[in-house]
């Protein structure tokens, strides 16, 4: 059943580029479906990345790492489920759809970027001396602003 779920909202992740609002006669998408857009795109992304790595041997940090990914995708369900309750839809608003479709791509995009810049950060403090503040830099990175805001408390009216 979690399945089929997933592979729903996925479809209406991928159906984004396309689609159009129903309700509300509205001409263009708002700032929170953009967002949204762009935040499932992201998620998806990092999940992909995520699963694909191998985490430690340890038995304790596997579950840790597996309530990582149940997290992320927890996130990115109720981003593709607000775009879904958005009535969004195949259409031929090119507008609507070019909009939806530069949001997700940067979001996958950016996601990527964003990976690549903590990772080299990360391993600046693993070759020097690692430090509480080394690893805070990390964690701030400009590149990774966008990013951070798709796993932190969000503007959904839902």
């Amino acid at each position: 059943m979690r399945g089929q779920r997933t592979t729903k909202i996925i479809a209406v992740i991928a159906l984004a580029a396309s689609v159009v609002p129903l309700a509300h006669g509205q001409s263009g998408p708002t700032d929170n479906d953009i967002h949204a857009a762009y935040c499932a795109s992201a998620l998806t992304a990092t999940i992909k990345r995520d699963s694909q790595r191998k985490p430690s041997a340890n038995d304790l940090m596997r579950e840790v790492w597996r309530g990582v990914i149940n997290e992320q995708t927890k996130r990115r369900d109720r981003f593709g489920a607000y775009l879904e309750a958005r009535g969004y839809f195949n259409s031929t608003n090119k507008t609507l759809a070019d909009a939806l479709a530069v949001a997700t791509k940067r979001g996958e995009q950016e996601e990527l970027q964003c990976d690549s810049d903590r990772t080299a950060c990360l391993g600046k403090c693993a070759a020097t001396n690692v430090t509480v503040g080394c690893i805070q830099q990390c964690k701030n990175l400009s590149s990774c602003q966008s990013i951070d805001a798709c796993n932190s408390k969000d503007a959904l009216p839902f």
